[in-house]
């Protein structure tokens, strides 16, 4: 296994462990300082260690201090948020478990591409191969293949997979201010604020903020969700939350 492999690995050891023991506040602190110390020996920076505890969820402060951050209306911030992560916003399944949805078919392709050794991986790992059903629910399934992918190839798969409550790609780590895709996926596995701080660069650092300070949706939603944003209706649906927003803080 190569260096950068095995530290990936370590990186989300430590994160499910601390997750399964993850038990009131007291405890918590104790495994944030637990998080801090396996960071700095994993990483042999310091550059990571101001992260928050588990499964936080965002608040209107976060919100304000995201539209004051990048300049926009608080409306417009929460117009995104409600479409893009849902009335729930839910990015976290439990401590340590983002949400995510992973392709198989294009991380099949980057693997192929990063010479990693697929035939071995087909004989562990059939399911990555196959596009059968799981009795598993959608979010564990997927969560499931993305944790054998990372045996396989660590930067294909997170690179392959859209994470957390704003389901941004793992291509787009660099975008988000992450250092590595180890990070990326490590902070997304973190918390829901975490998830936030990533989604705000995104915005700042991926073509899309003038778009959202002109309230300019069908441009904006060109950018985020891609091709598709018309046929499901996304420039539509954030221009009407935007609307709603706006008439609820007059």
């Amino acid at each position: 296994m190569k260096l950068k492999d095995l530290r990936f690995m370590v990186m989300l050891s430590v994160v499910l462990l601390t997750a399964l023991n993850a038990v009131g506040d007291n405890q918590q602190e104790i495994q944030q300082l637990e998080i801090e110390r396996h960071l700095d020996s994993v990483f042999n920076s310091s550059s990571l260690v101001s992260l928050p505890y588990f499964s936080t969820h965002i608040t209107e402060f976060d919100m304000k201090t995201a539209a004051d951050t990048l300049g926009v209306e608080l409306a417009a911030i929460k117009a995104v948020i409600e479409i893009e992560a849902g009335y729930a916003h839910r990015g976290i399944v439990s401590p340590g478990i983002p949400i995510v949805f992973f392709q198989r078919a294009v991380f099949l392709k980057k693997a192929a591409k990063n010479n990693s050794d697929l035939t071995q991986a087909r004989k562990l790992y059939p399911e990555l191969f196959s596009t059968g059903t799981s009795s598993k629910p959608r979010v564990y399934h997927h969560y499931d293949l993305l944790q054998k992918a990372m045996k396989v190839d660590p930067v294909a798969a997170v690179e392959s997979t859209f994470w957390g409550m704003f389901q941004i790609g793992g291509f787009n780590w660099k975008r988000c201010g992450a250092g590595s895709p180890e990070e990326f996926a490590f902070r997304m596995s973190m918390s829901e604020k975490e998830q936030f701080r990533f989604f705000i660069k995104f915005i700042q650092h991926g073509g899309m903020l003038d778009s959202m300070r002109q309230k300019n949706w069908t441009r904006f939603a060109a950018v985020y969700n891609g091709p598709g944003y018309q046929r499901r209706q996304y420039h539509v649906r954030l221009a009407e939350a935007y609307k709603k927003h706006k008439s609820n803080s007059l």
